[in-house]
């Protein structure tokens, strides 16, 4: 799929006043944000734009609250955090715009070459969600061009990243370009191709699974989606997570190379304790594959030229729990090394690999990505134009 970038046209964006749609939904606790990695892949194209002269207005969302909010709710869901990691990173002075209008374009007029400001959370905004014209009129007149770097909500027809591009020249942003670019070689890569599938719902999942197990040579499972699997197929699975809608729709959809777990980990006594499926009891409950599992996957993966993983194998953030995950991920950094393509994806799994692990390509897209491979068509890359 070819579209058109920002590197396409950087003499026709320099001095500009662009509005950039990234996705910094990061997750917080206490006020503090504990993954930084989409806020990471940000900062090349925010570096790009200010050495290009572009007066940057950086619009993000953040979690999904609930209109209509009271000014103390609005607070707890302000970009603010985000704003301040961005400054020190940059060394730059980061503003947040508010929710008043007037002050808004005040703010925006006054700005100079290079500046950045960000516009506050853009899911507090009426018609965000609804992908109204009337907010992306009041968005497009604050700038000159829109770029889309936010790859993780482009299958979303929202106003930040679909009916704003009716109003504006728009391109997509360098963090876009490649997960497209990546995502369709993975798509459409060399065989033997590795889907590992983990996660809570095999619900969500089972349309990517349609679409892909058949080009697939095996797909590996862990994870809830697992759990799902050895309920379809009639195993005890005590006290697990599972999906009762994704039970009943993969009892019907006859996938021949999908493989499920030889054995699993469940927690006894406070503690790991690791067991054949036939020993699951009614008070057990599966939080992580076994040994065996891995031994086996560990084939699967050795021999693969390119692997997509989505969701993590287990409760890894139960230090007990973690094993699973954390040697598959060396297995799939170890096929990286040895020159496979290997795509991550999903924020559960990004939140899950070590930095010592490399891949070829770690996604910020999440539910994006999974619609992309299915085939879909993503609201948030179409019409991006040249000039």
């Amino acid at each position: 799929m070819k579209i058109f970038s920002v590197q396409d046209n950087l003499k026709k964006i320099a001095g500009k006043k662009v509005l950039l749609r990234l996705d910094l939904n990061v997750p917080q606790a206490k006020g503090k944000i504990t993954n930084e990695y989409k806020l990471r892949c940000a900062l090349p194209t925010i570096k790009l734009l200010r050495s290009l002269g572009c007066s940057v207005i950086i619009i993000t969302h953040l979690a999904e609250p609930k209109l209509p909010l009271s000014k103390p709710e609005q607070k707890s869901f302000s970009v603010e955090p985000l704003a301040k990691w961005l400054a020190k990173k940059l060394n730059i002075s980061i503003k947040v715009l508010g929710m008043n209008w007037s002050a808004i374009n005040l703010a925006v007029k006054k700005m100079s070459d290079s500046e950045v400001v960000m516009f506050e959370n853009i899911r507090l905004f009426k018609g965000e969600i609804d992908n109204s014209e009337v907010l992306a009129r009041q968005l497009a007149s604050l700038a000159q061009v829109y770029i889309n770097d936010a790859f993780a909500v482009s299958h979303r027809s929202h106003t930040s990243v679909d009916a704003i591009k009716k109003y504006l020249p728009s391109f997509a942003g360098p963090l876009l370009s490649v997960e497209v670019n990546n995502l369709e070689k993975a798509r459409t890569g060399k065989k033997p191709f590795v889907l590992i599938m983990g996660g809570a719902k095999l619900s969500t999942k089972l349309p990517l699974l349609k679409k892909l197990a058949p080009s697939a040579s095996v797909v590996l499972t862990g994870g809830g989606i697992a759990n799902t699997i050895f309920k379809a197929t009639g195993l005890e699975i005590g006290k697990s997570l599972f999906d009762k809608e994704g039970a009943a729709v993969y009892s019907r959809a006859k996938l021949a190379n999908v493989i499920a777990p030889i054995d699993v980990a469940v927690l006894a006594n406070n503690k790991r304790l690791e067991k054949n499926l036939k020993d699951i009891k009614p008070s057990d409950n599966i939080l992580d594959i076994g040994p065996k599992t891995i031994k086996l996957y560990a084939k699967y993966i050795a021999k693969a030229k390119t692997v997509i993983w989505n969701g993590p194998m287990g409760l890894f953030e139960k230090k007990a729990f973690a094993k699973g995950n954390q040697q598959i991920a060396a297995l799939v950094s170890k096929a990286t090394k040895n020159k496979s393509f290997t795509l991550i994806g999903g924020g559960e799994t990004v939140a899950a690999l070590s930095t010592k692990n490399k891949f070829s390509w770690i996604s910020t897209g999440g539910g994006a990505s999974l619609a992309y491979l299915e085939g879909k068509s993503l609201p948030g890359l179409s019409k991006l134009i040249r000039f």
